[in-house]
């Protein structure tokens, strides 16, 4: 039906917007591709496709629809002034929330319709924040398959920036979930697991080219240490006291200021939630 239409209206540009692309599975999108992609832009010069999704571009087998850099545009997240906006065509009079939502959902649009159902009374607030946090957590490890097994990994490796296999296997050591016996190859092997977990435009967990070390998608991570400070917040106090002190300890071994300067981050966060590590 689409291309017979397009096909009876010569002079008219064509738009296809495609969203989720991700979602179908690799039979359907090769279908999509035979019997509409490649007939709507091999015979119309004029059409233009547009394809959206929550990770690493489809991969068509036609050469003119493969992504290439030129082509592809990653999505930042709302800031303020958009999120209060999102939220009053959500609910009328959520929006001066916004700052409150974007603390807790990092300004993702899909996080920001999520807590504003937990936006109730009169006058409005969200009454659970540690509640709407954990729904928004839950989402995310539905959506992306992600075990039950990884949790406790996971909300190790969310009080960290950029980090080594070194850095956290201490960390593991020191989460009463994970048993002991954590190496730098045992940790490594659980990153590439990770990785293989696609979480918006790669892995859940990667490596950074340009600062040369392993990442975790920042939205993600933030979400997960968050949904840790509120769940159990002497947890996550031990966490950050023990990057504090491993990163103090190696600063003053290697004389390093990059491991002075994330010993203070972590000092900082504690300072900042009014804790220490006495």
């Amino acid at each position: 039906m689409i291309t017979r239409a397009i096909s009876l209206h010569e002079q008219i540009f064509p738009v296809l917007l495609l969203d989720e692309v991700n979602a179908p599975s690799k039979k359907d999108i090769q279908e999509i591709e035979e019997y509409l992609l490649v007939k709507l832009l091999h015979n119309n010069n004029r059409a233009v496709l547009v394809t959206a999704g929550r990770s690493q571009p489809a991969i068509f087998n036609d050469f003119a629809l493969r992504p290439r850099p030129f082509n592809i545009f990653p999505l930042s997240v709302f800031d303020e002034e958009i999120t209060s906006k999102q939220m009053e065509s959500l609910k009328p009079g959520s929006g001066k929330l916004a700052g409150k939502v974007m603390k807790l959902g990092h300004g993702v649009p899909g996080n920001t319709v999520k807590l504003v159902q937990h936006i109730v009374g009169d006058p409005l607030d969200i009454p659970n924040a540690a509640q709407a946090v954990h729904s928004l957590l839950d989402n995310i490890k539905k959506t992306n398959k992600i075990e039950e097994r990884y949790r406790p990994m996971l909300e190790a490796i969310s009080i960290l920036q950029g980090f080594f296999p070194a850095d956290i296997a201490l960390l593991f050591e020191k989460h009463p979930q994970l048993s002991v016996g954590w190496d730098e190859s045992r940790v490594k092997g659980v990153f590439l697991e990770l990785n293989r977990i696609q979480v918006g435009f790669g892995g859940l967990v990667n490596w950074d080219q340009e600062k040369k070390n392993w990442i975790m998608e920042e939205s993600t991570r933030d979400l997960f240490e968050r949904e840790l400070q509120m769940r159990e917040p002497e947890l996550w106090r031990k966490l950050h006291c023990t990057a504090f002190e491993m990163y103090q300890d190696w600063g003053e071994k290697y004389n390093s200021d990059i491991y002075r300067n994330k010993s203070t981050y972590h000092q900082r966060c504690l300072q900042l939630a009014g804790m220490n590590c006495e």
